[in-house]
């Protein structure tokens, strides 16, 4: 098996080492989250309602299992026996490191062109549906491509949630909001200025980098911070 086969293995036996009453509900929690097995994605909402547990019951059984996953990638080896041999631990390692290298901001498009080619998966690959539970394990957070108060495209993306939170994010946009309608481009200094002013918003280097990546057809103009 590649890596992305190993990790969604070691996903399940995880969830299933989780609790010994609930190991399949648990697992199929899992399966239906993250797309594994062949399963299709399911909300929160959506799974609470199928077994009639809390939005917030099945998030923390989602955040209990990966938080043990990281554990077991990381080398560690849980009570119940779950853990990776070294070659995984270490393939796993080396795919951090490059995915962290790249950015942390990273388009999904590019990230599994990326991962296709490390192992050389064809883009139609049913494993590469493992590639976002991989990016949680990182500890990247999906931006939603729709943002209330931002009425334009935003691009499937990951962002590290060390170096953003969502709120911050949508107050940004939506003081970009009140550009798009003008036909002039934006200074990087006027968005800042205006960003303060209405959505008393500290804006960062990281946030504007984020504004530029990902917003389709915004026409901001980047030149260094310091000018």
């Amino acid at each position: 098996m590649n890596l992305l086969e190993e990790i969604e293995d070691l996903a399940i036996r995880t969830a299933q080492a989780s609790s010994r009453k609930e190991k399949d509900r648990n697992t199929d929690i899992i399966k239906k989250r993250f797309c594994l097995k062949g399963e299709n994605f399911y909300t929160l909402e959506e799974i609470g309602d199928y077994y009639d547990i809390s939005r917030e019951r099945v998030r923390q059984i989602e955040a209990n299992t990966i938080s043990n996953l990281r554990k077991v990638l990381s080398g560690a080896a849980l009570q119940s026996g779950v853990a990776a041999s070294d070659t995984v631990v270490l393939e796993y390692e080396g795919l951090k490191q490059e995915l962290y290298e790249q950015d942390y901001i990273l388009v999904e498009n590019d990230v599994l062109r990326s991962i296709e080619e490390r192992f050389c998966l064809n883009e139609d690959a049913v494993v590469l549906n493992v590639v976002p539970l991989v990016l949680e394990l990182l500890g990247f957070f999906k931006l939603p491509n729709k943002i209330n108060g931002y009425p334009g495209q935003i691009l499937s993306c990951w962002c590290l949630s060390e170096s953003f939170d969502r709120k911050s994010i949508e107050n940004v946009l939506k003081a970009l909001k009140k550009y798009r309608p003008r036909a002039e481009k934006i200074k990087i200094f006027d968005l800042i200025v205006k960003a303060k002013r209405e959505q008393g918003e500290k804006i960062g280097k990281e946030l504007l980098h984020l504004i530029l990546k990902v917003c389709v057809g915004s026409r901001v103009i980047d030149y260094p911070l310091g000018e």
